[in-house]
């Protein structure tokens, strides 16, 4: 699986880092295919690229970025550092995490589980099934603590928001688009 660490220094610094809570964050809604000749766009599909955001101090994060950038579709996770401040998220979901918790911990759980050899769908969706199979493996590895937080992760991963984090209408939101590990 490729992790890609941006910085590569990335690797060394972050594994020991303590994780204050996880932010599980839908970015901007995007058009699913690209827009036809005098199509509504009021009716438009559209989806939301999904992220993860490790807390690992009041002003700084640890960001996981499923991506299908690699061969076939199949899963690049980048890994970066991002200030706190530059999370651009139209819908965030806190989950509170089980105490002595590092980053190393859950790219140990990523890489254990085999959630690197993922592929996602031909059209390159399938971060919300990524991401909620994420939340899976660490509610069960007892990561998180409030199953009620887990719960509103799960439902706000099937949902599309718009740019106010309010859910967009009926005709333009998508299903959960499944890849495969």
């Amino acid at each position: 699986m490729p992790l890609a660490y941006i910085p590569k220094s990335l690797l060394n610094t972050s594994q020991s880092q303590p994780i204050t809570s996880i932010h599980i964050c839908a970015e901007p809604p995007n058009a699913v295919f690209a827009p036809k000749d005098n199509a509504d766009p009021a009716t438009e599909k559209l989806t939301n690229h999904w992220v993860v955001y490790l807390i690992t101090s009041p002003s700084q994060s640890i960001r996981l970025d499923p991506s299908p950038s690699g061969p076939g579709n199949t899963l690049d996770l980048i890994i970066s550092a991002k200030d706190r401040a530059d999370i651009n998220a139209v819908k965030t979901v806190i989950l509170s995490t089980a105490p002595n918790l590092n980053v190393g911990n859950i790219i140990d759980q990523i890489t254990s589980a085999n959630y690197g050899t993922y592929t996602f769908g031909d059209t390159g969706q399938g971060c919300r099934f990524w991401i909620s199979s994420l939340l899976d493996l660490l509610c069960k590895a007892g990561y998180t603590i409030d199953s009620s937080e887990a719960t509103a992760a799960r439902e706000a991963l099937g949902v599309v928001w718009n740019e106010l984090g309010e859910p967009v209408s009926a005709s333009q939101q998508t299903g959960t688009a499944e890849g495969a590990f």
